[in-house]
């Protein structure tokens, strides 16, 4: 309703004023119709302080997995060159008979291949080479398809899928089969153009560079695999995010192009881990509001950013902030996202 809308402006305004986050950028669109869309605070407060607009540039962190890996993924299947059954070992012939080869992709985006949930990549080595060999000579945590648990090792080992079937890195077939398609021009990973990284917010201080990270990815595991991953690394705009949640929303279609097809979409959305601990969509994980339980779907970055998708109202919200900057310390994006959950999808 326009009244919680309000009540949640208020709110927003006031977790800028008493520092909770840097700024942010909300948009809240219904059937097609963008309803709400707005700039709060700042973008940057170190060196100097710079407003927030509605074109800054967020480090997306783990939304990438819905931005960039999961429709990379179905559209693999779409193409018929990867199936949701098709197994590790398929990929990887090192495996041999290691149990890591029984994974299967629908394991990986469920987050129920049984992959630790450490990331640490750096313990196995410097080079992308040494860190994969880690992830998939490292025991796993649970038995495949028993439990859910959030794993960015089961994401970058898709991102290494796809390069191994396509023969293109996840940015190269991403730009070319989907987000080009969806007019996402401002979406990149590794984004080094001039003019484009002078809107990216910046995210944390480092000590070793005595500056804030602004368009280097935040996350580490990422950065140490060359800034496109699986799991991290993705750079975009709530523009162009508008124009991924209404290609989702129309299941998979957008501006009459069909991206993916429409059962893989709704299977995406499906929760495919009833039995299990968490619920989990291929890729999307699934979210309660006050009033509702599990039924919004979206997805969260360490950074500060939000998806939300509301399939029974026809609703999605973006809610993108900085709030590692300049320190990753604040502890208040919690209960902001809950705030922005209950008013947008409850209102």
């Amino acid at each position: 309703s326009k009244s919680s809308l309000r009540n949640l402006r208020d709110e927003l305004q006031d977790a800028v004023e008493k520092s909770h986050i840097p700024g942010c950028v909300i948009v809240v669109a219904e059937k097609g119709e963008i309803k709400w869309a707005e700039a709060f605070g700042s973008r940057q407060l170190h060196p100097t302080q710079e407003e927030m607009t509605l074109d800054i540039v967020f480090d997306l962190a783990s939304l990438t997995k819905v931005v960039a890996t999961l429709p990379t993924i179905l559209h693999l299947i779409d193409e018929g060159l990867l199936y949701l059954d098709s197994c590790l070992k398929e990929y990887f012939e090192e495996l041999g008979d290691s149990p890591i080869g029984d994974i299967t992709i629908a394991h990986l985006l469920t987050h129920t291949s049984g992959l630790p949930a450490r990331t640490f990549l750096k313990q196995y080595g410097d080079s992308k080479n040494e860190m994969i060999a880690g992830i998939l000579t490292c025991p796993l945590d649970y038995e495949i398809g028993t439990t859910v648990s959030y794993s960015n090792r089961g994401f970058i080992l898709l991102g290494e899928v796809v390069e191994k079937i396509s023969g293109m890195s996840l940015f190269e077939y991403v730009q070319t089969h989907i987000w080009n398609s969806l007019d996402m021009r401002e979406t990149l990973f590794t984004p080094s153009d001039h003019d484009y990284v002078l809107r990216v917010a910046p995210t944390e201080y480092r000590e070793d560079m005595q500056s804030c990270l602004k368009g280097t990815v935040h996350d580490e595991n990422a950065a140490s695999l060359g800034g496109i991953a699986g799991h991290a690394g993705v750079f975009s705009t709530a523009n162009d995010l508008v124009c991924f949640c209404e290609m989702i929303m129309n299941k998979g279609s957008y501006k009459g192009k069909r991206i993916v097809s429409e059962p893989l979409i709704t299977q995406s959305m499906h929760n495919h881990t009833k039995l299990l601990n968490e619920a989990r969509g291929l890729g999307w994980d699934f979210f309660s509001t006050s009033l509702r339980e599990n039924e919004i779907l979206g997805h969260l970055g360490f950074t500060g950013t939000s998806l939300w998708f509301d399939p029974i109202k026809e609703m999605y919200c973006i809610f993108l902030t900085n709030r590692v900057h300049p320190s990753r310390e604040s502890l208040h994006i919690r209960t902001i996202r809950l705030s922005v959950l209950d008013k947008v999808f409850n209102g």
